[in-house]
């Protein structure tokens, strides 16, 4: 990867500790960040589907929980993409964006992802007390 860093990308556990992945992510974390979020996502997480490692590791997750949507702006408008998102609000998630502007399809519209820059900002000033 680019980053250098191992990926994780499916539901083991690690053989030597017992510790499924998504716990030990969940456990050794000071926050949950999901950028890009698609409809599916913030769908599986406001309905508390775990089916992988990220939505598993959302529901391990207790701090604080950063959604960063990316969509088109139909989708981002739908009802149902709404009400997902207002539930997850309510149960405490902070939703970053979307922004206007060109989406990845050369439209123009609500549902481009608000720029890493301003997620992290927005991370720091509540995981440091602001």
């Amino acid at each position: 990867t680019l980053s250098r860093r191992a990926v994780i990308t499916d539901l083991q556990c690690d053989p030597a500790s017992r510790v499924a992945e998504h716990v030990s992510l969940a456990d050794r974390s000071s926050a949950l960040i999901v950028a890009p979020a698609t409809a599916n996502m913030i769908g599986k997480m406001a309905s508390g589907i775990a089916d992988d490692i990220l939505s598993t590791t959302v529901l391990s997750f207790s701090g604080p929980v950063f959604i960063a949507p990316a969509m088109n702006t139909v989708m981002w408008q739908h009802p149902v993409v709404q009400r997902n998102a207002a539930a997850l609000r309510e149960l405490g998630c902070r939703i970053i964006g979307p922004e206007s502007g060109t989406l990845a399809d050369g439209r123009e519209g609500t549902g481009r992802m608000a720029p890493p820059a301003a997620i992290a900002e927005e991370v720091l000033r509540v995981v440091n007390g602001g």
